[in-house]
């Protein structure tokens, strides 16, 4: 729409337009970006693989978790 210069179009159904975005943060430096507009933060994963297989392979209960088994569509 922008390369041909339409900017709108419509129908009894719907109306496209093209619309400018907020502006957004672009960070080139991160190392120069001042410390008070920066947040130290710890993060924990949980290793699902590890319990997945302990639990399948080891028969082990492990506390906060369980194994569900759901469907799936399959086309061949």
């Amino acid at each position: 729409m922008l390369r041909t210069g339409i900017n709108e179009l419509s129908s009894p159904e719907f109306v496209v337009k093209v619309c400018d975005n907020p502006p957004k943060v672009i960070l080139d430096d991160e190392d120069a970006i001042p410390d008070d507009y920066k947040e130290e933060e710890t993060v924990v994963s949980i290793k699902k693989a590890e319990l997945r297989s302990a639990m399948l392979d080891d028969g082990e209960i492990i506390p906060g978790c369980h194994l569900e088994k759901g469907k799936r569509l399959k086309i061949s």
